[in-house]
């Protein structure tokens, strides 16, 4: 199972703490609500057993690249090194997909993130069980 989720790619931020209780941010809750929409609009069915996830996450060229450099992010050899990391990225996504694409993501067995440059923002993930048994 293939989706795409356009749009800039929001990593999973720390929770919020305030007086009397413990608040996952907006921007999080929104993001995350978004994903599980993208998964159920491309008719993706619930895993019941192992699942694999690859993600490949891309972002935007800057402005600001040179010429030089926007060639190589065209062509791969030039990619992100700054923030978003891959880690919060990931854990957005498969916090995300809790409940829809599996029980919990614990039934993730094998997991790879790669980020991109591109002419947009946007995410790709290939989601599939590995083995029911």
């Amino acid at each position: 199972m293939i989706f795409t989720i356009l749009g800039k790619p929001v990593p999973k931020q720390r929770p919020r703490f305030s007086k009397n209780h413990t608040y996952t941010p907006k921007k999080t809750v929104y993001y995350e609500r978004y994903v599980k929409e993208c998964y159920r609009s491309s008719n993706g069915l619930k895993m019941a057993g192992m699942v694999e996830i690859i993600i490949d996450v891309y972002m935007k060229i800057p402005k600001s690249a040179k010429k030089s450099d926007r060639e190589l992010m065209i062509t791969n050899k030039k990619r992100p090194i700054k923030r978003p990391d891959v880690d919060n990225l990931g854990k957005s996504i498969a916090d995300s997909l809790n409940g829809v694409a599996y029980d919990d993501d614990s039934q993730i067995v094998d997991m790879h993130i790669r980020k991109w440059y591109a002419i947009d923002d946007y995410v790709i993930i290939d989601i599939k069980e590995v083995y029911n048994g």
